[in-house]
């Protein structure tokens, strides 16, 4: 063998041999480059506070469901801080071990399990760390509302005991549930304090409901109680009294039911106050609308006749005098056209419209001379006299 095929030879083997060397040393910065990443990974999570807050709700002395969620979630990091951790550096040191015997291949296969190792780890811890949030906010949370809760209701018992007259007959009901709060609020308190923030929390949720809406009915009783005790009282009487002097002074009411309907609107309110006594306010608030538009209606009959009654009054000699006047321009018209007839043809038809109108004329006098002795007599309504003017105006005009 010539010393030149030695020498390519042995260069050969020294490529060769670099080559190899330059693959491992690659290889190997490789694998320790992931494994760098990979103990910074462990270190990470085991620098989470998850001792602390695991701790932290511990202290609370849950007890009940939400006690039964915080040993599922304690269980869980136990068994992650121990086993899965021991696996995890046993893993690690595998790793290092294979690295540094050049198994680079088992060493880069061993990287990727360890890897997903951590990978797991990290999505179990960050949903134990979540749950034991929700616990935690889920007390405080329970905690801030009960207090708001409880002002509404301390301002509710202060409102009743202050001012209890403003609510009439609905006292003693408001009353009663002011007291099944305060034990629905007792009943909170009683899990809350001893741990059970989940349980209380659908305990909480009833009372603050009872107090929210108890707080609506009183904000609106003050106001229908005032309409019923005073307002309609005051109203009413004054239609009675009303009504009563009208009849003193010779009025006639078409509706022949006025004195009932008074009654009527009356035992209304009188429903509305023992509905209000139950605390029932939705029912009374629609039953004082229509009790004000029944009211209105009353008012507005005995203006009508009042004001009927100026009309007669001032129209009564007018209409007369207008009617006599229209009648005797009317026969005069007649005679007029009637003698015309007899010498001239008229072309539109002029006695006949002069003698409809004379109908019409007569039509009024006669159901004039019905009304007089009824309105002198006071047997019929100024408001249908009036009705009568007014059609004989538009006639006569």
């Amino acid at each position: 063998m010539s010393n030149q095929v030695i020498i390519g030879v042995v260069i050969a083997i020294i490529v060769v041999v670099a080559v190899l060397y330059g693959v491992s040393f690659f290889m190997r910065r490789k694998n320790q480059e992931r494994l760098y990443v990979l103990e910074k990974r462990k270190e990470d999570l085991f620098d989470l506070p998850v001792i602390e807050e695991v701790d932290e709700v511990k202290k609370m002395h849950l007890v009940g469901q939400s006690q039964n969620t915080f040993r599922e979630w304690s269980q869980k990091w136990t068994e992650l801080s121990t086993s899965s951790f021991a696996d995890l550096e046993s893993q690690i040191f595998e790793v290092e071990n294979l690295n540094e015997t050049y198994r680079f291949m088992k060493a880069k296969a061993a990287v990727s399990e360890a890897e997903e190792i951590v990978s797991n780890m990290e999505a179990q811890v960050k949903e134990i760390r979540q749950g034991l949030k929700e616990l935690r906010e889920s007390e405080e949370r329970n905690s801030l509302q009960v207090q708001r809760a409880l002002d509404v209701y301390e301002e509710l018992k202060k409102a009743l005991r202050e001012s209890g007259s403003d609510f009439g007959p609905a006292y003693a009901e408001l009353q009663k549930q002011i007291k099944n709060i305060e034990i629905e609020f007792t009943q909170f308190v009683t899990l809350n304090t001893s741990g059970d923030p989940v349980e209380a929390r659908e305990v909480l949720e009833t009372a603050e409901n009872h107090t929210y809406e108890l707080e609506e009915t009183m904000k609106k009783i003050p106001a229908v109680y005032e309409e019923l005790s005073k307002t309609f009282p005051a109203q009413l009487k004054e239609i009675e009294e009303g009504y009563k002097k009208l009849l003193a002074d010779k009025f006639v009411f078409p509706e022949g039911n006025f004195a009932n309907d008074i009654q009527r609107v009356t035992r209304r309110v009188e429903n509305s106050t023992a509905d209000l006594a139950k605390a029932e306010v939705a029912i009374v608030e629609v039953a004082n609308r229509d009790t004000a538009q029944e009211i209105d209606g009353l008012y507005s009959v005995m203006e009508r006749e009042i004001e009927a009654k100026k009309y007669v009054l001032k129209n009564k000699p007018v209409i007369e005098e207008y009617i006599n006047h229209s009648l005797r321009n009317n026969r005069q018209l007649l005679i007029e056209i009637d003698h015309t007839t007899q010498s001239y043809t008229l072309n539109h038809n002029e006695l006949g419209r002069v003698r409809g109108f004379q109908t019409e004329i007569d039509e009024l006098t006669r159901r004039h001379g019905l009304i007089l002795p009824q309105l002198d007599n006071h047997e019929i309504a100024y408001s249908e006299v009036q009705a009568f003017y007014k059609d004989a105006y538009q006639i006569l005009d």
